[in-house]
């Protein structure tokens, strides 16, 4: 069945492939972009595997190039209520040069004002490199549903701005289809793809960074959203698989499978 989607393997799927290596199984699984951890002054993602200036980020432009595949946005940067925003700068300058689309904010500051103000500072630097900037909501964060993220988005009025639509944050936290029909096409950055229960498990946070349901195992109504979704809009694959990891299945076999799935809920073009 042919379908008319970008996809995006975020890293999260398989944290146990170095950074230089995810452009390859990237590739070899039929995707276009990859979805990256960095560690660089106030971006900081620990426990994960990142890149950082130097070395790491040579070899992995060069494995950018060799498997021709892009860059779809760069994480994670937190913004907090003592959080100085030129602080990310040598961040944009990193995903300026590996050719992202845009990064990924996180908002962990309870008030929603300073939060317009810091949210419109970052995108109005980012603009200088070149990058998008997408608020996700999730549920650890104080930006925890698709209303609040837009709410948010809107006040801050910057043309670069966008929300990510993560499906497991989504539909934790509420979400209703009729939520996604009231995005303008400008509003999405990306929507990342996973499937879940309606019924939230004991541990969220376990669920959301190391056991996420394949596609198509789950109740979220996967092809309904991407039927809602505009065509050019990528679909990032974060399905991270420990309890597959833990039975010898390997992360090229795993990363096969979300990718496999996740075009199986594609509406047919």
């Amino acid at each position: 069945m042919k379908h008319q989607r970008t996809l995006s393997l975020h890293h999260l799927t398989a944290l146990d492939v170095a950074p230089i290596d995810l452009p390859a199984y990237a590739a070899q699984a039929g995707c276009d972009y990859v979805g990256v951890f960095c560690d660089l002054p106030g971006v900081k993602a620990a426990g994960y595997p990142t890149l950082s200036p130097g070395e790491s980020e040579q070899q992995f432009q060069e494995a950018l190039i060799a498997h021709d595949i892009s860059v779809n946005n760069m994480e994670l940067f937190q913004i907090r209520p003592n959080t100085e925003i030129h602080q990310f700068k040598e961040g944009l300058a990193m995903g300026n040069r590996l050719g992202a689309r845009q990064i990924t904010v996180h908002m962990h500051d309870t008030n929603p004002a300073r939060s317009v103000v810091a949210f419109s500072e970052l995108c109005r630097i980012a603009a200088d490199y070149g990058l998008n900037v997408a608020l996700e909501f999730t549920s650890f964060s104080e930006v925890r549903t698709l209303e609040k993220a837009l709410a948010l988005l809107r006040a801050a009025n910057r043309t670069n701005g966008r929300v990510a639509l993560d499906l497991l944050h989504f539909f934790r936290n509420g979400g209703t289809l009729s939520t996604i029909k009231s995005l303008e096409p400008h509003e999405l950055g990306y929507v990342q793809v996973c499937d879940g229960m309606y019924r939230n498990p004991e541990d969220l946070y376990a669920e959301a960074v190391k056991n996420r349901m394949l596609p198509g195992d789950g109740e979220f109504p996967i092809q309904q959203v991407l039927s809602l979704i505009p065509g050019n809009v990528i679909v990032d694959i974060e399905v991270p698989q420990i309890r597959f990891k833990e039975q010898g299945i390997s992360a090229r076999r795993r990363i096969a499978m979300a990718v496999e799935r996740t075009i199986r809920m594609i509406p047919p073009c």
